[in-house]
């Protein structure tokens, strides 16, 4: 697949017609964009024969993910918006997660600062106004090397999203490992998971014991969102071990799920908004109570007056049990497709 980062280039200009001045002219990304070929045909000039095959990871020495996932990565140029960018242009074999894309801008940025950029740099380009030094490096804060999804945000200009744009998270990751219950220990956190979000579902239906019935009535779908989570979590979801990981880090689970559920209504696949819940992570920037210690036994339930004297269950126990599963079974599939998993 292919991919491509983008950075800022810096250029200083040799006035021609200047014949006593002893310092460049800093030109814009705009103006040197008039120099694209002359510029670019430096760059083909200053490839080795050592990295033909490579590019420069041809210098990239780690035995890790980012060599094997990343075949070759050659610089060029492109002009977006009228103005001229440098592009790393990437061949990979798969998408790559956060914390590998960040191990490879870090590398990046070291051979634009001191390795092939710095080389690169000192040459004069000749061209008719004189000659020309390009800096694919700035130690002022205006450099950066973007995704083609984070280029487009920060400049406006619309370009196709691409394997780079939206690195996996672990919870993405996880969908190229076993499922959980392939593990005695995947099995035995999503056993945990399962206890926390029972002792999460009694706590908040025994919290309504002091409402009347229309306050009850007014959050029903708020009833609805954390009985449909529960059942979901419980009998649907196909865990990965990480997704189990990340929902036992909060106090409450269950809630994390459900108001995902509650604002996502409209949304009748479950597993897409499940999706989005461990791609985007959202609920660590929220209110969300994180867990400190194991969960407290879920509080035993009070039998229902019906239970007791036979009378007609008040509207509150109707609801519950109106809100133990979906009234129509979810239309989605029992297991992931994990080739779809690829970004």
């Amino acid at each position: 697949m292919e991919a491509k980062l983008y950075s800022p280039v810096f250029c200083d200009l040799w006035d021609n017609s200047d014949g006593d001045s002893d310092t460049p002219e800093e030109i814009s990304q705009g103006t040197a964009r008039w120099y694209f070929d002359e510029i670019q045909a430096a760059l083909l000039k200053e490839r080795l024969p050592d990295e033909s095959k490579r590019g420069l990871m041809e210098y990239y020495h780690e035995t890790d993910s980012v060599d094997e996932k990343v075949r070759s990565l050659f610089v060029d140029i492109e002009i977006h918006g009228d103005k001229l960018w440098a592009v790393a242009t990437l061949d990979i074999t798969e998408s790559l997660t956060t914390e590998e894309l960040d191990t490879l801008k870090d590398y990046l940025t070291g051979q634009y600062s001191d390795g092939f950029g710095e080389g690169f740099e000192q040459r004069d380009i000749n061209t008719a106004d004189g000659a020309l030094n390009v800096h694919l490096w700035s130690y002022e804060n205006n450099f950066y090397i973007d995704t083609q999804e984070q280029f487009s945000e920060r400049t406006g200009i619309n370009l196709p999203a691409d394997a780079l744009s939206r690195p996996e998270t672990p919870a993405q990751a996880a969908l190229h490992e076993p499922d959980a219950l392939d593990s005695e220990e995947g099995a035995e956190l999503r056993e945990q998971l399962m206890e926390r979000i029972n002792d999460n579902l009694a706590r908040y239906m025994n919290g309504f014991q002091i409402l009347g019935e229309s306050d009850v009535i007014g959050v029903s779908n708020e009833i609805a969102a954390m009985s449909g989570a529960h059942y979901y979590l419980s009998e649907i979801h196909n865990f990965h071990k990480s997704e189990l990981d990340y929902l036992l880090q909060f106090k409450d689970p269950l809630k994390v799920v459900a108001d995902e559920f509650e604002w996502d209504s409209a949304n009748e696949v479950r597993s897409d908004v499940m999706w989005k819940i461990f791609h985007e992570q959202g609920a660590l920037r929220g209110d969300y109570e994180l867990a400190v210690n194991e969960p407290a036994p879920a509080e035993p339930k009070p039998p229902s007056k019906a239970t007791v004297t036979g009378e007609k269950p008040s509207v509150l126990e109707q609801i519950r049990e109106a809100t133990k599963a979906p009234a129509a079974p979810h239309k989605e599939k029992t297991t992931r497709d994990k080739s779809e998993a690829t970004i």
